[in-house]
C-alpha cells in the first residue's frame, strides 16, 4: 500500500524531510483532531496504537492565529502542527529550496481504551530533527528500495 502522499510522477517536485529514525519530534495540537487521527487508525484499541504513516506539511500563510503555521496531515486529514517555536525554521529552510511538497515519516501512538474508561489520547511523532533538511522524494525512494 502506498501511504506517500504524492504520486509517482509527482516525485521530481517533492522533498522529504531528513530525520534520525528516533521518531521523537512531536508537533501540537493534536488534542483537536483526535476524531480524524481515530478514523486513520481504525479506532481505539486496548493495546493503542502505533502506526507508522507519511504525513504531509503544509505551510499555511493565511492562518489566522500564525502566518508561520505548518499544517501536518496525514491522509489528508489535518492532524496537528509544528509547533510556533520551531515552525520559522521549517519555513527558512523550505524557502532555500524548490520542493512544492513536503513529507515526513511519522507513526501516530497512543489511543488505547482500556477497562474501567481508561482512555489515552492519539499522538504523532515525525521522523525529522534540527536544523532541517530536505531530500529529493526520487532519492529517498531510492535509498529506500536498496536498503530494502
Amino acid at each position: 500500500m502506498n501511504i506517500w502522499p504524492f504520486s509517482h510522477h509527482e516525485r521530481d517536485r517533492c522533498g522529504v524531510l531528513v530525520g534520525d529514525g528516533a521518531f521523537v519530534f512531536p508537533i501540537v495540537g493534536e488534542s483537536h483532531y483526535q476524531g480524524e487521527l481515530e478514523t486513520i487508525c481504525g479506532g481505539k484499541t486496548s493495546e493503542g496504537a502505533r502506526d507508522r504513516h507519511a504525513a504531509l506539511l503544509l505551510p499555511e500563510p493565511n492562518n489566522p492565529y500564525d502566518r508561520h503555521a505548518v499544517c501536518v496531515k496525514i491522509f489528508g486529514k489535518t492532524v496537528g502542527y509544528l509547533s510556533r517555536d520551531v515552525a520559522p525554521d521549517f519555513l527558512q529552510a523550505l524557502g532555500r529550496t524548490e520542493y512544492r511538497e513536503i513529507a515526513s515519516e511519522a507513526i501516530v501512538v497512543g489511543g488505547w481504551h482500556r477497562r474501567g474508561g481508561q482512555d489515552g489520547f492519539f499522538g504523532v511523532r515525525l521522523n525529522a530533527a534540527m536544523p532541517f533538511e530536505f531530500i529529493a522524494a526520487q532519492e529517498y525512494f531510492r535509498k529506500k528500495e536498496h536498503s530494502a
